[in-house]
């Protein structure tokens, strides 16, 4: 590919991306940050959504047009994801210490509530990118690693007391790891240059 064609595909990338994700943030994410975090932080912790879900989006779509990041910007988006997700997970200002074990009924309060129907498909989501790391290990090494997180979130939002511990969670955790790990394993998708 020469390098104008490579330039105009990076531009219309990245503007994709920024759109995309200033509209995931407006139309989904806006809503959900006082409702997940509370509104004493609702300013940085809206702007911090919003790159992130912009960076996300660009990702995606360099995904699928199958451009390439420097590690270095790779390394650091991974950092910032990271830090994303524990400011999602663990950042709540209300203190539930509280254990869910019925998937039933926490299946049937999806068909009833908009809020928890966005909140499964959002714990869906969350993790899919952590399947990247995975994808050239074996199956069962990466089922246990992705058990391993799965409880280990749980278990850590019970302890202190940033959510509940809820099987529902540990369900959409491990389907949206799956997911992930068996697209990068069937496509062998790579977006880090590599010298």
């Amino acid at each position: 590919m020469n390098k104008t064609v490579y330039v105009i595909k990076l531009i219309i990338s990245i503007v994709i991306g920024v759109v995309g994700g200033y509209l995931l943030y407006n139309l989904v994410l806006m809503d959900m940050v006082p409702t997940i975090l509370g509104d004493t932080i609702y300013v940085l912790s809206s702007i911090l959504t919003m790159i992130l879900s912009m960076v996300a989006c660009t990702f995606i779509v360099y995904l699928i047009t199958g451009l390439k990041v420097h590690p270095i910007v790779f390394k650091v988006v991974v950092a910032l994801y990271f830090l994303f997700l524990l400011f999602v997970l663990y950042g709540r200002n209300s203190f539930i210490r509280e254990m869910k074990f019925n998937l039933i009924t926490s299946l049937q309060e999806l068909t009833t509530d908009s809020e928890s129907l966005l909140q499964f498909i959002l714990n869906i989501i969350v993790l899919m990118p952590i399947a990247y790391f995975f994808k050239n290990k074996g199956v069962i090494f990466t089922e246990l690693i992705f058990l391993a997180i799965s409880f280990g979130i749980e278990i850590m939002q019970y302890v202190t007391a940033r959510g509940f511990f809820d099987t529902l969670d540990i369900l959409c955790y491990m389907i949206g790891m799956n997911l992930a790990y068996l697209f990068f394993k069937l496509t062998k998708v790579d977006i880090v240059k590599r010298k």
